[in-house]
């Protein structure tokens, strides 16, 4: 599994290192893993960035994004992104072994 470019929004740097990765992804696309509201700062961080919200996606384990305590809002905060969404998917583990990434 080719998995360069992955960027952990728990990184203390996650900002930088999401800029280094879309300096370098060309016409790529870009795959948002979570439905809270770090997949949703990350999305709006990526269309500032430059990165079509065509090659934006947000795959989200729930059949929902996580609300952000008000209907208006959510509604408000999904639409503006502008990002396709893609629910109910389940995920493999990720593991980090001295700098190389793969799916367990």
């Amino acid at each position: 599994t080719d998995l360069s470019g992955f960027v952990s929004l728990s990184s203390d740097n996650a900002s930088d290192e999401l800029a280094d990765a879309v300096s370098n992804l060309g016409e790529g696309s870009v795959v948002i893993v979570g439905g809270g509201l770090d997949a949703l700062a990350a999305a709006r961080r990526l269309l500032d960035l430059g990165v079509a919200a065509s090659n934006i996606k947000i795959a989200c384990e729930n059949d929902q994004l996580e609300p952000l305590g008000d209907q208006v809002i959510d509604r408000v905060v999904a639409q503006s992104l502008d990002v396709a969404v893609e629910y109910g998917l389940k995920f493999a583990e990720l593991v980090r072994d001295n700098g190389a990434l793969s799916a367990a």
